[in-house]
């Protein structure tokens, strides 16, 4: 029978866990009295430890150690992170990267595994479901499988995180017995005592009462089976005694004892003194469940940052708490504490720890510390003046500041100066007598605001109250003062007054509105302040100023300048009849509300204003503008038009003068004084407006004598002219004249008038001029801005030079915009716009490109290369020719050589040129351009055309392979479908006397936009829009393609031809010509067979086309009556025509009868052999009548040539735009019989689409073929015209048929057309080169043809802005030219026309069209706004209301739209921070702050500037000058400069007495020169700080009055104050801080107490390598007075050269410390210093705590500068410079266990026992903190001693079948019967290990030697068993043996013996 037992939880069917701090009960084997024979039941042991589960339950490595759990730890960890990575699972294990977490999650999946090992080995399952449920347990889905199975009848994952600390509850089961019985009975249960209670039948343990580990912790227990007796037979019972562990759990909170708890503290106690220690408290619970915590409730009452508590331990479950003081106490602030403690005990699940609470009531005891307060204070209040005596103001009230044993209080006043108060003493019965009150009321002496002193202060009076202490009612004690300001207020009792009772003023008549009176200073002033000094102003008419003026401000306070604006100038006017109108008389009224809110005046001034005369009228023209047209060849001094206006002013101001303005002006003249319009006497040459120096460069010679100049400055020292020549003139034009400067020189000076500041200079040399060649040049200098026109004339030395002025010039411009000026005497200015059109005349004649042409060619050239033009313009307008140009030969030297293209201008080569033909190698031509004008001008060039080899040769082209001939050609073929960008050919050039890199490749012509080329290396391919069209454009291009070299002096080309074959692709169907339904023709009867009768030819688009030609059904045919033949008649009308598959000619094949058939009709088909794509399609059908005649030898024959009866088609060629109407050709025909001409003709009706246009008519007598309509080549489809025609005879029985096929020729009848006249385009101002404009085309009706050209269309441009613009003259883009700027400001529209032409090789034929282009130039943001004025000045009082105007800024910006509108802003206020602002849309300027004290000498500046809205935004500004009057006497208020704000002073702490500090500088706006402006600088005296300085009042200069010394103070703060002189003066005050620095004037010192312990360190770890860093501790006891003596803790595990072991901070008086150590237990460690005066100590050697565990280090500071001594003396605690180290060196696991005693060898008696003790193997760790050690038995072997028996017996690897090993306590045990193993010993590996490292185990062997029993009393041994038992017992630890039994060694024979018979030393 076996049984054992199960824990459980609170399920019934939950699974099996074992705790840690159980026992698994054992059963052992029972006592055998007959241990041979008697047979036993005994209970199977089970010794599996699955694992420590507390530990298996946090770490997978225990797991991994586990006998039933085979996997390492990386096994482990590696199947965890499979089951969370999949997502299905997710939810059952929510890890994350926390291990702590994931190990906890990990315990349940322990508590599976080790169920299923546990049921595998107590046989409860069978081994194959163990051994598949732990191979699945070992996989993800095994592991899902089993959490699955058991977690329902789990109590839940989450009930397994403490197995150990499980609390059963009454009925809770706590463990099922299970035991079995060999003969198979029911077995039944029972259990001893009162705790517990056992289901009979099925063993399940339940819980009977409460368990309380605190009553009792040890439950004793007997458990009973008993099976069924067998055949009545007594039933077997086995007992077992066991001992129960009740295990803890926290059910115990902590309790308080002798509670409540109170105490008394002073408030004067010292921090950190323990203040109450009664505190006691304990809990019941055991272990960590029994540790308390205490701490401190925060209510936010600051209790818990005042008292600190802290537990402190007595014995386990017993503890104090220590209340000790955290900061200083207050009794006035707190006077008592409550301080609520929570005691909370440590159970490792904080979830279920327990808490008390317990209050202590904390009395805080007051010490006379506290000087007396005041209790209602600050004291600031506002009484009126004038306030009667006895008023009160306010009660004072003020007591003791100690409130535990106040003091009596005695109130008084101080600094009262004007005695204005007293105090009234208050006794209040009622009160408490601690508080002292008085009334403060005022005295007989009466309030006055307009006291000197109040009035400074700006009615404030201040004075103080004092509180002192009476000491026993008689001493004076601590005092405290409280500052009162008393605000007194204003009453109104003063009225205002004017600074004059009169003023007398001059104003002009033209003043205009709003303007301010001139020369008016009126002020008007109420002493009263605030709305006592309101009073209200107004005008009172006095003489002539009803409504004239308006009074600015209506109403005002205080001191007021008063503004008088003019309202009606209408009133004010000079010119009257009436003298006394011309002044002007006011009054200005003050006045003040009186009785009833009614106006009362009380004060006024009178005005009197004197009118001045002034021009205030206009000049006016009678209309607003004139319009005038002129011809250009009008003589000078011709008046165009009599201009001019009248002025109503009278007297000078009424007296005109006049002038023209404008551009063009200079081209027309006025007269001065009667005006009109004239042309200009002379004109002058254009200088644009600009500043710097204008240069003119003639290259004339000697005959250049007189520079003219025509100037008009804006003042003098415009602008000086200056001679370049050597020792030539200088002058300089000033004011009314020219002032001549130099030497050589003749000056005249022809000033134009005295009011218009314009002059003209002649300056005429007399220094000889150099020797040729000549260079001249003249600079216009300018030093401003200027107009000016500068014009140099050619003539003699002594004749006036007049020969340069050029006038009207339509040409140059074609009309004149001008503004014509009236001035009157007095400046003003009127103006009115003329404009003036000139009329072209034919007065220039063409200009040629070049003054001469030459060009060089080669020996036999038959054509330049490149082209060569000659090309003349002609300036002239449409009228007069619109520049038409026609070249002729006009002489050459060798006639008939060269030819002129009349249009284009080329020159072309007639004949072979020879350098012989001339005797210099030279043609020399006279070329001749002539317009198209009346009358025509003409001009001549010369042409030189030199033949032989310049120093630049030409590049030639290479030859191709494909060449045969010697032309340098090329030749190419391409599909018709090629891509664009495929490659053609490519073109190699080479130059002979350059690099063939630098050659550049241009296609000339003949590409039409289908090829492009690469410039560099030559390659042509197809340009991106080709599209070939073979049908229109040919399949054949000969592209010119020019090389052209980059050789000096000129660029070589040289030319070469492409050819271009496109391959057509077969893609399109054959078409019959004009894609008829039928064709129709005549033959006759009489043809022979073979005759021709028809070509029935089909046109096929494609060229590679295969035609085929067939007749196919159906085949009809006709008889004579016009009735349709069977196919079955005799007459095979099928087979009489056959036709030519190849030319489709149809013959006659069998002989013809008109009889049988009258007319036949054909099918023909045209079909493809050669196509390529959609071939079933690529065929055409036609049908063809043929007429059989009746053939008779009297038919008419036809004389044309060509004409025969068998064939009747002549084929003549006419050019198209034939006139109607034309006879086109004759026919003729003959009658054979008589030889007469036939006279009648008939046309033929045809059913073809182009016979049916009847373009020709035939006259029936004449033959006459006449044009009907018109032909026109480009609307033909057909470019063939085909008709019939019959020659009748006389009589009419006989007739011929003739075919005429007319081919129309092109001519050039049609220009180029643009798809519109006019384009409009808009572009950006801002586009450059080379920005497209725009692309435009023209269409050219005619055909484009290579040859002719006529369709084929360039362009040019021209017009008035074309410089503006280039154009591709293939293409049609139009670009930006380069080096071209637009400008919309200066013109914002730009009109140009282009010119399409035709016939590109020009010639008579070509034609032209041309196509307006209006470009509007598109605004972008390219100008900042400008304002009207470059400066703005505005004054301003400065009491004037908030948002005043001040001024208006305006600017203007030309650009459009946002880039024009405009915002202003402030961009810097200087001095005037925020007292303006500016309206940011109108440029509006108003205040912003009271300027009340602002006034000043100076202005204040203001940058305003203006901005735009573009993007990005373009600014100006513009300084504005405000000033601000000084209304007042003194309101400026003094401002600092230095010092700054925060700015902070620095004096070294050994300056000496009078050593100066810092500068004090302070500026007033005031007048620097009077008292308010001038400053003084005094102290403010705070904590008399001020003492130890001083400063000087006038220069503030502050200097040291004291010694200083920063070790007892280091900084001073001085208030100063920067006071001006003024009455009353204005002050202002900076605080300063000085800083004293430091310099070395202490030795260094630890600041420690003589008795203050050793700083305790407990460094790293005992691993830190040399120089490592260790751990560190604050130091634990500190004196309370050093504060800075702190002590950095580091933590750090290093393993690096050098470690820290500690930082030491020292206090000492100097920034420098370096530190020597001593030491007394250690080698000297390294010291070094830190930049914060810190003592850095290093570690030199390694540590070893198991060598040496503690070191003691003597720390020595020293100066730096000082050489460190070597300190070997005693430590001497009364040395301030040293202090000692104690070093705690704390212990790592670094040390592997090792075994006490190695290699153990014991015997053992075969019949032992099971489970008999053995041995205990002990090992050691001899590290302090290392984890406990475990054993595990890791191999057995048996070595056998008989003969016998195999030597050698490996045990399986369950070594537990023999031996079992307790793996915590090492007790080695028998686990089996020994019988086996007869005489022999068993080896055994046992390890020891507390890590996972395998480095880290220790190992030994035992040996256990076997004999057998022994009963007898003598045995006998053989030799052999004698000496090996001798040797067992030698090396024998311990021997097992019965009590009778014993072995004698001194035996030498071996026998057995009794005790007593083995002598003692012998007996084992």
């Amino acid at each position: 029978m076996m049984m054992m037992m199960k824990k459980v939880d609170d399920h019934e069917e939950a699974f099996e866990v074992l705790s840690d701090s159980e026992i698994i009960m054992k059963i052992k084997n029972a006592e055998a009295e007959d241990t041979a024979k008697e047979e036993t039941e005994q209970v199977e042991y089970d010794d599996i430890v699955c694992t420590t589960l507390q530990e298996a339950m946090r770490t997978a490595e225990t797991l991994s150690r586990s006998y039933c759990f085979s996997e390492t730890s990386a096994d482990v960890l590696n199947l965890v992170q499979q089951l969370y990575n999949t997502t299905e699972t997710e939810r059952l294990f929510p890890l994350n990267s926390n291990p702590t977490e994931m190990f906890a999650w990990l315990r349940p999946w322990g508590y599976i595994l080790r169920y299923q090992c546990i049921l595998s080995h107590m046989g409860i399952m069978g081994n194959k479901r163990a051994d598949s449920l732990a191979s699945s347990a070992n996989s993800l889905s095994g592991l899902q499988e089993i959490l699955q199975t058991y977690s329902d009848s789990a109590a839940g994952l989450d009930e397994f995180k403490q197995p150990n600390r499980i609390s059963f509850k009454v009925g809770s089961v706590v463990y099922q017995l299970r035991g079995i019985d060999s003969e198979s009975s029911n077995v039944h249960y029972s259990i001893s005592g009162e705790q517990f209670t056992v289901d009979r039948s099925t063993g399940v343990v339940t819980l009977l009462r409460p368990l309380d580990r605190e009553d009792t912790d040890l439950i004793e227990v007997i458990i009973s089976i008993t099976d069924e007796g067998i055949a009545g037979s007594e039933p077997n019972t086995v007992s077992l005694r066991r001992e129960i562990s009740v295990i803890d759990v926290n059910d115990n909170a902590p309790l308080f004892h002798d509670r409540p708890y109170s105490f008394v503290v002073p408030e004067t106690t010292r921090i950190g003194a323990i203040l109450y220690s009664n505190v006691t408290l304990s809990d019941a619970d055991g272990g960590v469940n029994s540790d308390i915590m205490l701490t401190c409730v925060d209510h936010g009452d600051d209790v818990c940052q005042t008292f600190d508590v802290a537990p402190e331990k007595i014995q386990e479950g017993q503890f104090i708490g220590i209340i000790s003081l955290l900061k200083p106490l207050d009794f006035e602030q707190y006077s008592s504490y409550t301080l609520v403690l929570k005691a909370t005990d440590l159970a490792s699940d904080p979830s279920k720890r327990l808490t008390a609470i317990a209050n202590i009531a904390i009395e805080v005891k007051d010490i006379q510390d506290q000087a007396p307060i005041f209790l209602n204070s600050p004291y600031s209040v506002t009484t009126a003046e004038g306030s009667p005596p006895g008023t009160s103001i306010f009660t004072v009230k003020a007591r003791d500041g100690d409130v535990g044993d106040p003091r009596k209080v005695v109130l008084s006043l101080e600094e009262d100066h004007l005695n204005y108060f007293s105090l009234v003493p208050v006794e209040s019965p009622g009160q408490d007598s601690v508080v002292t009150t008085a009334h403060l009321v005022t005295s007989n002496n009466t309030l006055d605001r307009e006291h000197p002193d109040i009035l400074q202060s700006g009615g404030i009076y201040t004075f103080k109250i004092k509180a002192t202490e009476m000491i026993n009612n008689e001493v004076p004690g601590d005092e405290t003062t409280s500052q009162v300001i008393i605000v007194i207020t204003d009453i109104d009792d003063q009225v205002p007054t004017f600074n004059q009772q009169s003023f007398n003023i001059n104003v002009s008549e033209d003043i205009g509105v709003d303007t301010p009176l001139p020369g008016l200073n009126m002020v008007v002033d109420d002493k009263d302040v605030g709305e006592n000094s309101h009073y209200s102003l107004k005008l009172r008419d006095v003489e002539n100023s009803d409504g004239v003026f308006t009074i600015h401000p209506q109403s005002s306070l205080g001191r007021t300048p008063v503004v008088i604006k003019v309202a009606d100038v209408k009133k004010l006017d000079y010119d009257v009849t009436d003298i006394n109108l011309r002044k002007v008389v006011f009054d200005v009224i003050a006045s003040m509300k009186g009785e009833k809110g009614k106006e009362k005046e009380v004060a006024n001034s009178r005005v009197t204003v004197h009118l001045l005369d002034a021009n205030d009228n206009l000049p006016q023209f009678a209309l607003s503008s004139y319009r005038f047209r002129v011809s250009e060849d009008v003589k000078p001094g011709k008046l165009i038009s009599n201009l001019s206006a009248t002025d109503k002013d009278s007297g000078n101001f009424g007296k005109l003068t006049y002038a023209i303005k404008g551009f063009g002006a200079e081209k027309f003249s006025t007269d001065p004084v009667h005006g009109g319009l004239y042309v200009a006497e002379k004109s002058k040459g254009r200088v644009e407006q600009r500043e710097g120096d204008q240069r003119l460069t003639p290259d004339t010679g000697p005959s250049l004598s007189i520079w003219q100049a025509y100037l008009e400055g804006t003042g003098s020292r415009d602008f000086e002219v200056v001679d370049s020549f050597e020792g030539a003139l200088r002058v300089s034009v000033w004011g009314d004249g020219v002032v001549a400067e130099g030497r050589s020189q003749e000056l005249q000076n022809l000033p134009l008038s005295s009011y218009s500041s314009l002059f003209i200079a002649t300056m005429k040399h007399t220094t000889p001029y150099p020797s040729p060649p000549y260079y001249y040049s003249r600079a216009l200098r300018t030093r401003g801005r200027f107009k000016g026109y500068i014009m140099v004339g050619f003539c003699n030395v002594d004749t006036y030079c007049n020969t340069g002025f050029i006038g009207l010039d339509y040409e140059s411009q074609i009309s004149y915009s001008l503004t014509f000026e009236a001035h009157d005497g007095g400046g003003r200015v009127a103006t009115v716009n003329l404009f003036v059109e000139v009329e072209d005349v034919n007065d220039n004649a063409p200009v040629f490109e070049e003054s001469k042409y030459t060009r060089t060619v080669r020996e036999g050239a038959t054509s330049f290369e490149p082209q060569l033009f000659v090309r003349a313009t002609d300036a002239d307008g449409p009228d007069q020719g619109g520049g038409k140009i026609f070249y002729s030969i006009e002489s050459t030297n060798i006639p008939g050589k060269f030819f002129v293209e009349p249009v284009s201008g080329e020159i072309i080569i007639n004949a072979p040129v020879h350098v012989d033909d001339t005797p210099h190698g030279q043609y020399e031509l006279v070329v001749h351009a002539s317009d198209a004008g009346e009358p025509p001008l003409h001009t001549d060039v010369d042409l030189l055309i030199r033949v032989g080899v310049l120093g630049n040769q030409r590049p030639t082209f290479r030859r191709t392979p494909n060449i045969i001939d010697n032309s340098s050609s090329y030749s190419a073929t391409i599909h018709e479908n090629a891509q664009p960008g495929s490659n053609v050919v490519t073109v190699i050039a080479t130059d002979p006397d350059g690099q063939d890199s630098l050659l550049q490749y241009f296609i000339a012509n003949g590409a039409k936009d289908k090829f492009v080329i690469d410039r560099s290396s030559g390659q042509i391919s197809v340009s991106p829009d080709a599209n070939f069209d073979l049908e229109t454009e040919g399949s054949t291009y000969k592209i010119v393609v020019l090389a052209v070299d980059a050789g000096t002096p000129i660029h070589e080309t040289a030319t070469t031809t492409v050819t271009v074959d496109i391959i057509d692709v077969n893609n399109k169907p054959p078409i019959f010509p004009g894609n008829p339904s039928t064709y129709t023709c005549y033959v006759s009867e009489s043809a022979a067979v073979g005759t021709f009768v028809f070509f029935a030819t089909a046109d096929d688009p494609d060229t590679d086309a295969i035609l085929e030609y067939s007749i196919i059904e159906p085949i009809r045919a006709v008889d004579r009556s016009g009735i349709f033949l069977k196919s079955t008649i005799p007459y095979n009308y099928k087979e009489i025509f056959k036709i030519n598959s190849t030319s489709g000619e149809i013959t006659v094949a069998q002989p013809l009868d008109h009889q049988s058939a009258a007319v036949i009709i054909l099918t023909i088909q045209a079909k493809d052999l050669n196509a390529k794509e959609n071939i079933k399609e690529q065929i055409a059908k036609v049908e063809i009548s043929i007429y059989i005649q009746a053939y008779n030898d009297s038919n008419p024959i036809f004389t044309l040539p060509g004409w025969s009866i068998s064939n009747t088609i002549v084929r003549i060629k006419i050019p198209e735009e034939q006139p109607v109407g034309t006879v086109l050709m004759t026919l003729t025909a003959k009658d054979p019989i008589t030889s007469k001409f036939i006279k009648k003709f008939e046309q033929i009706e045809s059913n073809t689409s182009v016979d049916e246009e009847k373009f020709v008519i035939i006259e029936v007598n004449s033959g006459n073929v006449i044009l009907n309509k018109r032909l026109d080549f480009e609307s033909l489809h057909q470019k063939s015209l085909r008709f019939q025609v019959l020659a009748i005879s006389e009589d009419g029985s006989h007739n011929s048929e003739l075919t005429v096929v007319m081919d129309v020729e092109d001519i050039n009848d049609n220009s180029p057309e643009f798809s519109q006249k006019l384009y409009n385009v808009q572009i950006l101002e801002s586009s450059k080169f080379p920005e497209i404009l725009m692309t435009i085309q023209a269409t050219d009706h005619d055909s484009i043809n290579n040859l002719t050209g006529y369709g084929t269309v360039n362009y040019l441009l021209s017009g008035e802005n074309a410089d503006f613009f280039i154009v591709n003259r293939i293409t049609g883009i139009i670009q930006i030219a380069p080096n071209t700027t637009l400008d919309r400001e200066k013109q914002s529209t730009l009109n140009f026309v282009v010119i399409a032409i035709d016939t590109p090789q020009g010639g008579v034929n070509q034609r032209k069209s041309i196509a307006m282009v209006r470009v509007e130039v598109l605004d972008v943001n390219d100008n900042a706004p400008q304002f009207s004025k470059p400066i703005y000045s505005a004054v301003v009082p400065e009491n004037v209301i908030v948002d005043t105007q001040v001024t208006i800024v305006a600017a203007h910006d030309p650009d459009e739209v946002l880039s024009g509108q405009i915002i202003y802003e402030i961009s810097d206020e200087g001095e005037a921070n925020g007292l303006f602002q500016v309206n940011m849309t109108t440029g509006n300027v108003t205040t912003q702050r009271v300027l009340t004290g602002k006034g000043r000498a100076e202005p204040y500046q203001l940058i305003i500037r203006a901005y735009d809205k573009g993007e990005p935004p373009l600014f100006t500004d513009v300084i504005l000058n405000v000033h601000i009057g000084d209304v007042f006497a003194n309101d400026g208020v003094p401002i600092f400069i230095h010092p700054e704000l925060e700015e902070i002073a620095q004096i070294s702490e050994n300056s000496s007495i009078g050593s100066p500090v810092f500068q004090v500088l302070a500026s007033d706006p005031d007048d620097p020169n009077s008292p308010n402006g001038k400053i003084k600088y005094t102290f403010l005296n705070v904590e008399n700080d001020a003492n130890v300085f001083s400063i000087d009042s006038i220069s503030g200069l502050i200097t040291t009055s004291e010694l200083l010394d920063r070790e007892i103070k280091q900084s001073y703060s001085l208030l100063i104050i920067a006071q001006d002189q003024g009455d009353p003066p204005q002050q202002a005050t900076r605080l300063l801080q000085v800083n004293v620095t430091d310099i070395d004037d202490n030795i260094p010192l630890f600041k420690r107490g003589l008795d203050v312990p050793k700083i305790l360190f407990l460094s790293g770890y005992d691993v830190a390598s040399s120089g490592d860093e260790a751990n560190t501790t604050k130091e634990t006891s500190y004196s309370p007075w050093e504060p800075c003596c702190l002590l950095t803790t580091i933590h750090k595990t290093a393993y690096t050269s050098q470690a820290l072991i500690a930082i030491v901070s020292v206090c000492v008086q100097q920034t420098t410390l370096v530190s020597a150590i001593t030491t007394i237990s250690a080698p000297t460690p390294i010291i070094s210093r830190t930049v914060d005066n810190k003592g850095v100590i290093t570690v030199v050697k390694r540590l070893d705590r198991e060598t040496t565990s503690e070191h003691l280090i003597t720390v020595k500071c020293f100066k730096m500068s000082s050489k460190p001594p070597i300190h070997q003396k005693q430590y001497n605690k009364q040395e301030p410079s040293l202090r000692q180290v104690r070093v705690v060196v704390e212990d790592i696991d670094d040390n592997k266990p090792y075994f006490t005693k190695d290699n153990i060898t014991i015997g053992v008696r075969l019949n032992v026992p099971v489970d008999t003790f053995l041995i205990t193997l002990n090992s050691v760790d001899i590290d302090s903190n290392s984890e406990p050690i475990s054993y595990t038995l890791v191999n057995t072997t048996f070595f056998s001693l008989a003969p016998s028996v195999i030597d050698t017996v490996p045990v399986p690897t369950n070594h537990n079948i023999v031996f079992q090993l307790d793996q915590h306590s090492g007790e080695l045990r028998t686990a089996g019967n020994m019988l086996a193993f007869v005489d022999g010993y068993f080896e055994l590996q046992v390890v020891a290990e507390n890590s996972e490292d395998l480095d880290r185990q220790a190992s030994t062997i035992v040996k256990r030697y076997f004999f057998q029993s022994f009963f007898s009393d003598h045995i006998s041994l053989s030799p052999l068993v004698l000496q090996v038992v001798g040797e067992i017992y030698s090396k024998t630890d311990r021997v097992l043996t019965l009590d009778s039994i014993y072995f004698c060694l001194g035996n030498k024979h071996g026998h057995g013996t009794s005790r007593d018979e083995c002598p003692s030393r012998d007996r084992k």
